[in-house]
Formats: structure tokens, C-alpha cells, sequence
């Protein structure tokens, strides 16, 4: 079996995953750009926190969620 890595609009996301199992292959990984925004959304909402423009959680906030 043979490994690609390719872009695909997002719209479009659905019939190409459709297509990949009809022909017998399988996701292996999707999203890395949506990971990346994650983590640098997290890394904003840090640098606000020790700016003192956000309130982080404590831990008891945490586990009462």
C-alpha cells in the first residue's frame, strides 16, 4: 500500500474520505492545520492570563467540570 499526503479544501474533506474507503484505503491522519490553530489559540490564551487581561482556572475549577 502506498502513503500520500495531500491538501483538499474543507469543503470537500467528506467525498474524498468517501472515496479512499471505497477503494479499500483508510484516513491516517487529517487535520494538522486545525491542530496547529489549537495549539496557537492555547498559547494566546496563556500570554493573556500572565498579562493579567484573563483569569485561568484552578485546578478545582477544573475537576468541578
Amino acid at each position: 500500500m502506498t502513503t500520500l499526503t495531500i491538501s483538499i479544501p474543507d469543503k470537500e474533506k467528506k467525498l474524498v474520505t468517501e472515496l479512499v474507503k471505497k477503494l479499500g484505503g483508510e484516513i491516517i491522519s487529517v487535520e494538522r492545520e486545525k491542530a496547529l490553530y489549537k495549539l496557537k489559540e492555547g498559547l494566546t490564551e496563556v500570554k493573556a492570563i500572565r498579562e493579567g487581561r484573563s483569569k485561568g482556572l484552578t485546578l478545582n475549577d477544573v475537576l468541578e467540570q
